[in-house]
């Protein structure tokens, strides 16, 4: 196998590598530059777009929110009621995503943890009782409380 060797040529032979240009070059810029560059239209601020669509992203979900608040449910509620929530917060004009965040917002909040683990069963809407709670869930609701330090 043939090994080739930087050091073994000439300097002569040794291929320079520059970062300057070959030939000159010479800008001509037109002499009102500053005049040109006040009149063009500014460039689109995607920080700025993406900051604005934040705000009103989390103005919807506040508001889905404090509609999820407003039902004043501190009980535990039965379990697969969470969808006719989400269709009845539609029908008041909260996108789905949004009834579906305040949803997960409000089941993981400490009031509601807190009826969880007080409670002895589950409620519809209507206020009946649906299930009872089980051992599992009220250990479940009194981990996520103690890793929060609140219990």
């Amino acid at each position: 196998m043939f090994m080739f060797y930087f050091e073994d040529l000439p300097m002569s032979k040794r291929t320079i590598l520059s970062l300057k240009r070959d030939t000159p070059t010479t800008s001509i810029e037109p002499e009102s530059t500053a005049f040109k560059k006040e009149d063009e239209k500014p460039k689109f601020d995607q920080v700025a777009f993406e900051k604005k669509a934040r705000k009103e992203r989390m103005k919807r979900y506040r508001a889905a929110l404090n509609v999820v608040e407003s039902l004043k449910l501190p009980m535990p509620l039965a379990k697969g009621i969470g969808r006719p929530i989400v269709m009845k917060l539609r029908e008041q004009g909260i996108s789905s995503k949004a009834a579906s965040w305040a949803m997960q917002r409000w089941t993981h909040s400490d009031v509601y943890l807190n009826a969880v683990i007080n409670g002895q069963c589950r409620f519809n809407l209507d206020g009946t009782e649906a299930e009872l709670i089980s051992d599992a869930e009220r250990e479940y609701s009194r981990t996520i409380l103690e890793s929060r330090n609140l219990t």
